[in-house]
């Protein structure tokens, strides 16, 4: 259950910040020992300069809080906090303007 928070977390983020009639990839695989989920969008991507904060407590991005969407900065935040109660972590890829990628990778047990 806690998993699917997270997974729930990312999805609603890539839908939000993605325009209408632009893509969102949600992909699963198992690497050995590991179960990796991603969800990948198309949409407004995260500054550089604003990237180390992105799993801090109540933070949002510049660019995002232009836009009229709800958001308390903490999906993200509560998000890490149980990929690692789970013995995962996440990590994410972005370029702003094309999009985000954010995984959750678990131990398989």
């Amino acid at each position: 259950i806690l998993f699917q928070i997270v997974l729930q977390n990312f999805v609603t983020n890539a839908v939000k910040y993605t325009q209408r009639n632009r893509e969102v990839h949600v992909r699963s695989r198992r690497e050995g020992g590991k179960l990796i989920f991603s969800v990948q969008d198309t949409g407004m991507g995260i500054p550089v300069e604003e990237q180390k904060r992105v799993f801090e407590k109540f933070f949002r991005a510049h660019n995002v809080r232009k836009m009229d969407t709800d958001g308390t900065g903490l999906g993200l935040y509560i998000s890490k906090a149980i990929a690692e109660k789970l013995g995962g972590r996440i990590y994410f890829e972005s370029t702003e303007g094309k999009g985000s990628t954010f995984t959750l990778v678990l131990p398989a047990k």
